[in-house]
């Protein structure tokens, strides 16, 4: 497990395609590290580490920046990656400034290098967490191939053979896991779609997000979409285009300590336009957190099962929390409320709230 050095973008580039492997940590210096189209690609299970590690120091630090709006800052394309003390910059700076379809970190299902044979044979890669149907596409990969067979550790089947022979050739894997995934003490700022987007097309487990400023993005500040057991703590979403936080048929989320402030820039009102919004999944848990989101909408739960929101505080908004679409078994308890018009606003046949000795405790603060 090698500490690697770089100074600059071509030595990144460098760094986390060829030379870093597995385990390794790849360390910037304080400088600016301006990304290539598409952004930095990480293909590797390592540590990237920014020159400081002290919060108060990031702004001095090592900043990575997107190459427009419709480029990514940061690729990760493997799983067990950590990214610490980074600022990820895009070109947005004000709630007007042109969106784009560039994330600030990006998180994408599996491209790794194999060899192919023009035949079914696939080898010289590492398969770990492949299965059977799981798509793959790539230059010489037929058009609807997938997975027919996992065979070791290093070689798979494909359902149909390879047009071509290539040697260390990028593979994409779509439908794959990625598990493990931590960030801390970082900004993504002024990105041309999300801060941070974790739709990978299959299945993210083990998240983290902790003590990370996420603004002034032009869609959503974090966005995951199928991922199971996460956490947030401490992470500052503000004056986002659209949702803070969005967490889309996700599970067994702890959100603890984070808060939320002017996001919706565009000043949705529609019972979707949460300043977090949770869309399918079950099993949220919410403490400590502040919502300050004037004359919007705080928190949006849609089609949720189990949600618990508990010691949070929730200031300035047109609707606290509103629970739409069969969500059920959402606890809601000993929460501080100033200055919202509406706390709940509850529809649905199947819709259910927690117990109503903890809602009647909950005025407004003198």
């Amino acid at each position: 497990m090698a500490i690697i050095d770089v100074s600059s973008a071509a030595q990144l580039t460098t760094a986390l395609g060829t030379t870093a492997t597995h385990g390794d940590t790849v360390r910037l210096a304080p400088g600016t590290y301006n990304a290539p189209a598409g952004g930095f690609l990480c293909p590797k299970q390592i540590e990237i580490q920014g020159a400081h590690n002290a919060k108060s120091q990031l702004v001095g630090g090592s900043k990575i920046v997107c190459a427009s709006a419709n480029d990514h800052g940061l690729v990760i394309q493997c799983q067990n990656v950590s990214v610490k003390d980074i600022i990820v910059r895009g070109p947005r700076n004000a709630a007007g400034d042109a969106v784009g379809t560039g994330n600030g970190i990006h998180l994408q299902t599996q491209i790794r290098n194999f060899n192919t044979h023009s035949n079914t044979t696939v080898d010289n890669g590492d398969t770990a967490g492949f299965f059977a149907g799981q798509a793959v596409s790539g230059s010489g990969i037929p058009a609807g191939a997938f997975v027919s067979s996992v065979t070791n550790s290093t070689t798979f089947v494909l359902s149909a053979a390879a047009t071509s022979t290539l040697t260390g050739t990028p593979l994409t894997f779509s439908g794959g896991t990625m598990t493990a995934l931590v960030l801390k003490d970082c900004v993504i700022w002024g990105a041309g779609n999300d801060g941070l987007n974790g739709n990978v097309g299959g299945s993210l487990n083990a998240i983290l997000i902790e003590d990370c400023t996420i603004a002034m993005n032009g869609h959503h500040g974090v966005y995951i979409k199928d991922t199971h057991a996460g956490n947030l703590n401490r992470v500052f979403c503000h004056t986002n285009k659209f949702a803070g936080t969005m967490l889309e048929n996700s599970s067994g989320f702890n959100v603890i300590g984070s808060s939320w402030e002017s996001n919706w820039t565009t000043a949705g009102t529609t019972d979707f336009d949460g300043q977090v919004y949770v869309k399918d999944g079950w099993g949220h848990y919410f403490a400590g957190c502040l919502w300050e989101v004037s004359g919007r909408i705080c928190l949006s739960i849609s089609n949720h099962d189990g949600a618990h929101i508990a010691g949070c505080r929730f200031q300035g908004a047109d609707r606290g929390i509103v629970l739409r679409n069969g969500s059920r078994g959402t606890a809601i308890a000993q929460n501080s409320w100033r200055t919202v018009t509406t706390k709940f606003d509850v529809e649905g046949e199947f819709t259910t709230i927690g117990s109503q000795r903890f809602l009647e405790r909950q005025a407004d603060p003198p």
